[in-house]
């Protein structure tokens, strides 16, 4: 009988004793039993660590790491660096995944012979609905995945997202890489180099990973206004600028400095510090894509922008017409 794939499912964990078990349990009785689940304690402070090592004496597949805090990204690193696997999963511990998601995952990358394999998720919470779910299934290039998340108007019938959870790597894509230690967002980079590393990635449109909202979360402080935002994100986004034109996308290239702007803009909107302000209104002038690129790579806005000039003027005509 062949050997069945290791899978290594990485969890890192961090003061989340309330949510943990529902998202072990889901990962434990997976409907692929050939995995390898790393817990990462992040030098919690709270029953989570022991909570670890509980669950580690039910179940052999499990180890438990513990290490001083360092963040999401460091956790991520340090499951990164012991796994075994001949593929690799993410999974947060607030989190929790349908029973069959890594028998899916692994099986869309075997039968489609690709590196990377990627479902869609659902978000947990209040003011959510659910997804709708067509079961496309397609094998799409970094470039469409890519857009897919960037630009998601372009492909309303697909969803894809920045994160690294809803998705299964094989090994050997993933060598060499890591998280940025110290950031939040820190899937933006790490995404869009190892969609690209994958050339290919198998896209299942079923919601199988479930994000739970929690206004106590990373990034679920202070919506209307966050510091780490502007402050992470946007080197990240950056970052993620340069390597989208050193890869010669450049319709992505500007649809991705478009969203930034209209982000920084919503943050300076909610920002009552005049000296951040400032800064964000230098972040805007750097990002703001030309009006001419706008227009040549960002779909339908040439007709937006028609549709606005003819309403001026047709406004003008009855106004002068009537007056």
């Amino acid at each position: 009988m062949e050997k069945q794939p290791l899978i290594s499912v990485i969890i890192p964990v961090y003061n989340v004793e309330e949510f943990m078990d529902q998202c072990i349990r889901s990962v434990v009785e997976q409907t692929y039993k050939n995995l390898e689940i790393i817990l990462a304690d992040d030098g919690s402070t709270d029953r989570s660590g022991s909570k670890c090592d509980e669950w580690a004496k039910r179940d052999l597949r499990i180890r438990v790491i513990h290490k001083e805090n360092g963040g999401l990204s460091d956790a991520r690193n340090a499951g990164m660096a012991v796994a075994k696997g001949d593929y690799i999963g993410f999974v947060d511990s607030d989190d929790y995944i349908s029973e069959d998601m890594y028998e899916i995952l692994l099986n869309l990358c075997i039968e489609n012979d690709v590196p990377l394999s990627c479902i869609r998720y659902d978000t947990v919470g209040k003011g959510y609905n659910p997804p709708r779910e067509n079961g496309i299934k397609e094998i799409v290039s970094a470039h469409k995945m890519l857009t897919m998340i960037t630009w998601p108007w372009n492909y309303p019938e697909m969803y894809a997202a920045m994160n690294v959870m809803s998705r299964l790597y094989r090994r050997d894509i993933l060598e060499g890489m890591s998280f940025p230690k110290g950031r939040v967002y820190e899937d933006i980079t790490f995404s869009t180099e190892v969609l690209q590393k994958a050339e290919k990635i198998a896209y299942y449109n079923k919601a199988l990973y479930h994000h739970r909202s929690r206004e106590d979360s990373i990034t679920g402080k202070d919506r209307s206004f966050s510091m780490k935002c502007f402050t992470d994100r946007t080197p990240q986004i950056e970052k993620q600028i340069k390597m989208l034109k050193s890869y010669g996308y450049n319709d992505l290239v500007v649809m991705c400095r478009y969203r930034a702007a209209m982000e920084l803009y919503r943050l300076k909107y909610h920002c009552s510090d005049e000296e951040i302000r400032i800064l964000i209104d230098k972040e805007i002038g750097k990002m703001k894509p030309p009006l001419t690129d706008i227009l040549r790579y960002i779909p339908g806005m040439k007709s937006k922008l028609m549709t606005s000039v003819k309403t001026v003027f047709l406004g003008l005509y009855v106004k002068k017409k009537y007056k």
